[in-house]
């Protein structure tokens, strides 16, 4: 063997052990990214705002959150530094404050301190009024109430429908069987078991000719100025003016942060603007519909479809030979375009933009940003419930933390309130914005 040959053989020899290396280090690599993800982005960081002392925590508004306190079913206002506004409130839920600057709590007729909340006083929280941003209550307690929706709310006495406005004044006498919100000059309201819509004035505008709505679902979106109608299992949306945006041949609605209103029809998810035109063609997998309720239940479904800050979460296909419902979910722009999937469960929209996720199987969870790169959250946090919307507002983040002793025992952590404790997260930059 000459010169020539041997340095041919040896460089043959030098390429194949490269090439081994490689196969080695990419197999070492797919293992690593199923077990534990992609490295995490670096350029976020979290520190405590409020350590995780709470039985629950709602996310900031205005600089301004709701907390229930170890004494389960009272609760705080507490401010962006952790400063208490208000504090002992006793109530079963208190909601999001509307653009009113007023939120619906929830009243349980049995009073005291107990250790657990329990189905009973949900059952029992249909005494409804509304809080102001300073904590006090401003209204009657009445026998049900609804949020309030362009300057007014629903209320219930003595099973009749009104309206009050925001000083707690009677705008619309009780007349009603049912009544849902206004969007614009244009409520909701059932009559003769028929659902039709009036103006501010009380007089008819849109005819009862729809069925009543499911009562879990709020029929209206005030953030658009629409209102949803039923007819059977078909599903349609009025403008503000009582015109048609979409007439009722829809089996679910979805109506998020962003003009782009989810449609389904046939099975498939499409999405129109607020001039009732489509804009993503109906191709993404829809949520079976089984019952007239519009109700998701409380896990991630309910995210699904819902644009925010120009992202929607989707849902993705079995495999195929798969007997799954789905194989994960999507990220889609508003053109229509998949970004990217993932299998973890979405805890929230995009807000700030991040989406709070959570994978139960893996014990971890995070965000993503706009581009789908991950953001590990720290090792001690562990959602409880998907129903619990957890998102980024302010650059401050409501969480909950479980101990990890606790994520291997088998419990159910929807009844065990008591291992879970919530507080919030001040998300900061690399360049040190929050």
């Amino acid at each position: 063997m000459n010169q020539v040959q041997e340095e041919a053989r040896g460089s043959r020899r030098k390429s194949l052990i490269l090439t081994g290396c490689i196969v080695w280090g990419l197999a070492l690599l797919i293992v690593f990214v199923s077990l534990h993800g992609w490295p995490a982005k670096t350029d976020v960081s979290f520190e405590w705002l409020v350590e995780p002392t709470y039985e629950e925590a709602w996310p900031f508004q205005d600089g301004l959150a709701w907390v229930e306190t170890e004494r389960t079913r009272f609760w705080s206002l507490i401010d962006r530094e952790g400063n208490i506004v208000k504090d002992d409130l006793e109530a079963v839920i208190i909601f999001p404050y509307s653009k009113e600057g007023l939120a619906l709590a929830w009243f349980s007729k049995r009073k005291g301190k107990r250790r657990e909340k329990n189905i009973l006083d949900f059952i029992m929280a249909d005494r409804g009024s509304f809080i102001n941003k300073s904590g006090d209550i401003v209204t009657p307690i009445y026998d049900w109430a609804n949020s309030f929706s362009s300057g007014l709310a629903a209320i219930q006495k003595n099973d009749q429908y009104g309206f009050i406005d925001t000083e707690g004044k009677l705008a619309i006498p009780f007349q009603y069987e049912w009544a849902g919100g206004f969007v614009g000059d244009l409520g909701g309201v059932g009559k003769d078991g028929k659902y039709g819509f009036i103006n501010k004035r009380g007089e008819t505008v849109v005819d009862f000719v729809f069925d009543i709505p499911s009562w879990d679902v709020p029929p209206y979106y005030p953030r658009h100025n629409l209102q949803a109608v039923r007819i059977g299992q078909m599903r349609g949306l009025l403008s503000e003016r009582g015109e048609w945006v979409a007439e009722p041949k829809y089996e679910r609605l979805y109506c998020g942060e962003d003009p782009l209103i989810g449609l389904q029809k046939d099975g498939k998810v499409g999405f129109i603007n607020l001039s009732g035109d489509v804009v993503i063609d109906f191709q993404f997998m829809g949520i079976p519909v089984r019952t007239d309720s519009d109700n998701l239940g409380a896990g991630s479904l309910l995210y699904c479809y819902r644009f925010s800050e120009g992202r929607a979460i989707v849902l993705m296909p079995p495999e195929e030979g798969s007997s799954d419902r789905d194989s994960g979910y999507g990220v889609i722009d508003s053109a229509g375009k998949l970004l990217f999937t993932f299998e973890d469960n979405p805890y929230g929209l995009y807000s700030e933009g991040y989406l709070v996720v959570q994978n139960p199987r893996k014990m971890r969870a995070g965000l993503f940003d706009r581009e789908g790169n991950w953001i590990s959250l720290p090792k001690e946090v562990y959602f409880r419930s998907p129903g619990v919307r957890s998102e980024v507002k302010g650059g401050i983040l409501n969480v909950t933390t479980l101990p990890k002793s606790k994520r291997m025992e088998h419990v159910d952590y929807d009844r065990k309130r008591d291992v879970f404790k919530a507080g919030y997260l001040k998300v900061i930059k690399k360049d040190g914005k929050r």
